[in-house]
């Protein structure tokens, strides 16, 4: 319903502006916000509308869920670079052909930047979030937490504790 709501309000929105203009005040306002409220209600939708759930959970989406983060971040960096370049000079985009060849260039290169990144950097730190995980996963930090519920005769716990904390 909140999606719903929030579409048709953000569809009335643009019906009565006559264009999509991200500068303008009504959209600045409301619009925004619409938008929220709109993929709030698709996520809930999505979580609990088992055919949807199904669509979302399509290996091509969670492919580009891996790469989302570098996507993120290069996308900008990359567009503004190629835009503001001789790259550029090499494409008039004044037809919507070449409007469309660049943006897949653009695209292209943004999601090969992604993979690599994940790869090379991204990757390594994800790798890390066991060491700082609550529970004991790894084999590195198993020998902490080998007694955690407490010594029998003591009740004390064999984890280290935190620094300044009361033992």
């Amino acid at each position: 319903l909140c999606t719903a709501l929030a579409g048709a309000t953000l569809f009335m929105l643009l019906l009565s502006r006559r264009s999509f203009d991200p500068h303008d005040m009504g959209f600045q306002t409301i619009g925004y916000t619409l938008i929220a409220l709109g993929f709030a209600g698709f996520i809930v939708i999505g979580i609990t509308w088992r055919p949807l759930r199904a669509a979302l959970n399509l290996s091509v989406l969670r492919w580009f869920g891996k790469y989302s983060y570098g996507l993120y971040v290069w996308h900008v960096i990359i567009n503004v670079l190629f835009f503001y370049t001789s790259i550029k000079t090499l494409v008039s985009l004044e037809s919507p052909l070449e409007k469309f060849i660049y943006m897949g260039f653009v695209f292209g290169t943004v999601v090969a930047v992604a993979m690599v990144s994940y790869h090379l950097i991204e990757k390594r730190f994800l790798n890390l979030k066991s060491y700082f995980a609550d529970g004991c996963t790894k084999a590195a930090v198993a020998p902490m937490c080998e007694k955690s519920a407490g010594d029998e005769k003591t009740g004390a716990s064999q984890r280290p504790s935190a620094v300044g904390a009361r033992t």
